[in-house]
């Protein structure tokens, strides 16, 4: 796992913060499905800007989604057209770019951002264990975002539960996505080796005050090798 811990438990710290945000809002961050409306309407207060989500109807291969930003204001842009649990999160991972990208690793170049991260993929691919060091920032915070979405959307207090659950066949990872409005990637994820490495990383304890842009080192987080090549294509917005 190609990260420093020092920036995973930061994420992490962040991440508790603002599902204690929600939680003190009166939404309910612990159980799936997470409402991306709660989440929108939080960030937008904490980051005072205003969050706007539209539905633009466009053909890309793997492009979901986007996010344009200004000092006050944000609009994520969702292809039209993606199934519910795509688009919702597509809409979180955007979400957490603004809340937690480093100002310094924003980009204008979404050609060569995505041109960046389908090449890594394939790359993950190739490797079969996901040990692949992003080549760049983009792809780096990028897949920085892919965790933040999957903490916020999957909470990781009930993972134990699902993990006996799983091992015991009462239930499957399918069953599991559909229940909580997820994408089938984003249930695998949790219970790979490499993110199990990350488990190890959170802090024991997450206080302190939400600040955007915590994420500034070139590092990695990478897929398990279990990923098919559709969970994987799947992955890139």
């Amino acid at each position: 796992m190609f990260v420093e811990k020092e920036t995973i438990e930061e994420l992490f710290r962040q991440i508790e913060s603002f599902r204690s945000e929600v939680k003190r809002a009166g939404g309910n961050p612990s159980h799936p499905p997470i409402s991306i409306d709660d989440m929108l309407l939080v960030a937008s207060e904490l980051l005072e800007m205003k969050i706007e989500v539209e539905s633009v109807s466009f053909e890309a291969e793997h492009l979901y989604s986007l996010v344009e930003r200004s000092k006050k204001s944000a609009l994520i842009s969702v292809r039209a057209g993606l199934p519910d649990e795509i688009t919702r999160a597509a809409i979180c991972k955007e979400l957490c770019h603004l809340l937690f990208d480093h100002p310094d690793s924003w980009s204008t170049d979404v050609v060569e951002t995505v041109s960046s991260l389908v090449e890594h993929r394939s790359l993950e691919l190739a490797d079969g264990e996901g040990k692949v060091v992003p080549k760049n920032q983009t792809v780096y915070v990028e897949e920085i975002a892919s965790v933040s979405s999957t903490e916020l959307l999957y909470p990781h207090e009930i993972r134990a539960m699902h993990r006996r659950m799983l091992d015991s066949q009462e239930i499957s990872y399918r069953k599991l996505a559909m229940e909580m409005k997820l994408p089938h990637w984003m249930v695998h994820w949790p219970y790979a080796k490499w993110y199990k490495i990350l488990e190890t990383m959170r802090p024991s304890s997450t206080d302190g005050k939400l600040v955007s842009g915590v994420v500034t080192s070139s590092s990695s987080s990478e897929p398990t090798a279990k990923d098919t090549q559709e969970n994987i294509s799947e992955r890139t917005q």
